[in-house]
């Protein structure tokens, strides 16, 4: 997983393990849903196989195509103030995905500054994307 998760390979070790010790797995079929626009943002979410989209409300427009390695769910965890989902992502292929509960993520953001701005990083990207 860390090989191909690029954010995992800029923090410090204790981080990654840390990460690492406290990932759930879950699958998806095609069509199905991860989460929903609007949804409250519960976890911090790592493709390992498959293929998902995320699309804007109008269910039309695809923003970007999340493929193994790739990141998603940030945009929830970024602002304590809106924590939802400003987006929907769905399967389009049979895929697993790691998730990382938001309590969680926000212990590790508080011992690890990288992380925070990593995400944080990320969650601005996908802003601009969908913008």
């Amino acid at each position: 997983v860390v090989k191909n998760v690029p954010l995992l390979k800029d923090l410090d070790l204790d981080t990654i393990l840390s990460i690492m010790q406290n990932l759930r797995s879950q699958t998806f079929m095609p069509g199905e849903h991860v989460y929903k626009q609007d949804d409250t943002g519960d976890f911090l979410y790592f493709v390992k196989y498959g293929q998902l989209e995320l699309y804007l409300a109008d269910q039309s427009t695809t923003v970007m195509s999340l493929l193994r390695g790739d990141m998603f769910g940030q945009d929830a965890l970024v602002d304590p103030d809106n924590p939802r989902h400003q987006a929907n992502v769905r399967a389009c292929k049979y895929s697993e995905v790691l998730y990382l509960d938001v309590d969680t993520y926000v212990e590790l953001a508080i011992d690890s500054k990288r992380l925070r701005e990593l995400v944080e990083r990320e969650a601005k990207r996908e802003q601009d994307v969908r913008q």
